[in-house]
């Protein structure tokens, strides 16, 4: 494991134990997340009846933990993470120096003054019918 993934997984374990401790500490927040397991268990147990418990639960499930301040840190951490580790950063490879991809593509101009010495050839090509360039 490089050192950038072990930093990665200790920064991301932390902000984990934040969001516990968010969650733990906000009584409202730790109702809406039981009730939303609650809810989903409720459910795999009666399958002869059609509800909408899952989709009750599976939404306070997602507002009780989007309502942390942690999981948007985490969320932040790890885009900026991939951004850091896959994106930009990787301008250096081995020993030598990488052009960033958009110098690879970089536009030149052709210079056309100086090629009118020599007289260009014409053909005549058919395309569709009689036209002819």
């Amino acid at each position: 494991m490089s050192s950038r993934l072990k930093l990665f997984a200790v920064i991301e374990s932390i902000l984990f134990l934040w969001f516990i401790f968010q969650l733990t500490r906000n009584g409202f927040l730790l109702l809406l997340l039981l009730a939303g397991f609650f809810l989903i268990s409720r459910n795999s147990s009666s399958v002869k009846r059609k509800s909408n418990h899952i989709r009750i639960g599976v939404v306070l499930i997602l507002f009780s933990v989007l309502s942390t301040q942690a999981i948007w840190v985490m969320l932040l951490t790890a885009v900026l993470f991939a951004i850091w580790s896959y994106g930009g950063m990787q301008i250096l490879k081995g020993n030598g120096v990488r052009q960033p991809p958009w110098k690879q593509k970089e536009f030149v101009s052709v210079d056309t003054l100086n090629g009118h010495a020599i007289s260009p050839e014409f053909r005549k090509m058919k395309w569709i019918g009689k036209d002819t360039i």
